[in-house]
């Protein structure tokens, strides 16, 4: 390694917050250019990087679900537990055991409790059709 680079790496380590600026500046000038080479690699590489994917979402496939369930619907693993036990494992609609989804409120975001999936796309028609539905007389 020649002294310039063992220089470039050492600056990086004790400049860690202006490096990170610099790296920003460069991908805002270069953004197009930068997209074109990362779609350009993708599409190379495309069934390599699948099956990266797919092998890491499978090893951490815990880690994955409560990420997203955090990131969507903002509870913890420990908060879904609980709504699994207080329900017994079960649909809170049919009371079947089944994997469970989160139904939640579109509007609010609020959490009302854990579906199947059957119960939750009913539960989904119902709400969007709720205006035809009251015209018909039946709610």
């Amino acid at each position: 390694m020649s002294k310039q680079v063992k220089w470039n790496l050492a600056w990086r380590r004790k400049n860690p917050e202006k490096w990170k600026e610099i790296q920003r500046g460069y991908r805002k000038r270069h953004r197009e250019e930068l997209l074109k080479k990362s779609a350009e690699r993708y599409l190379k590489n495309r069934e390599k990087i699948a099956s990266r994917f797919r092998k890491q979402y499978r090893d951490n496939q815990k880690k994955f679900r409560d990420r997203n369930r955090k990131a969507l619907y903002g509870i913890s693993s420990d908060e879904y537990e609980q709504l699994l036990l207080r329900q017994n494992y079960k649909c809170a609609i049919c009371g079947r055991a089944r994997r469970l989804g989160i139904d939640h409120n579109h509007e609010t975001g609020e959490i009302r409790g854990l579906l199947c999936n059957q119960c939750n796309s009913r539960v989904g028609w119902l709400e969007k059709h709720k205006r035809e539905i009251s015209n018909y007389g039946v709610l």
